[in-house]
């Protein structure tokens, strides 16, 4: 008994069971389209309610005058994982929950500002004047 939980821990090890997995470039592409698409939604709702919603669950609300909502569902990163949002002085800021680090992004990134600039670290958004 005791040699088969050692085989079965051995392979659960060598397997990788519960490692976080790997997001390589496609990840990222997926990643920031759908960062895109709820920029976009945000945008819309921002025109309508003269404003950025508190949650990205307003989304899903429907708009004035309409059946449809701003995003049929919200989009995941591909890590499996919500992308965080939070209001701002300015705006809002959009990130993602995976681990892109493989992939050129510092930890905690990409991050999606109000102005529509999608940045890998942050010496990629601009700085202000």
């Amino acid at each position: 008994m005791r040699r088969l939980l050692l085989v079965l821990g051995l392979a659960l090890v060598f397997t990788g069971c519960g490692s976080k997995p790997k997001l390589g470039a496609n990840d990222l592409k997926t990643c920031q389209d759908r960062m895109k698409a709820i920029f976009n939604a945000l945008e819309m709702y921002s025109a309508d309610h003269s404003g950025y919603p508190d949650s990205l669950a307003a989304l899903l609300e429907k708009k004035p005058n309409s059946e449809k909502a701003y995003l049929d569902e919200l989009p995941k990163d591909p890590a499996g994982s919500d992308f965080s949002y939070s209001k701002t002085e300015d705006g809002f800021l959009l990130k993602a929950a995976g681990d892109y680090t493989e992939v050129g992004a510092e930890a905690g990134f990409p991050q999606l500002n109000q102005d529509g600039f999608l940045a890998l670290k942050p010496s990629d958004f601009p700085t202000p004047e």
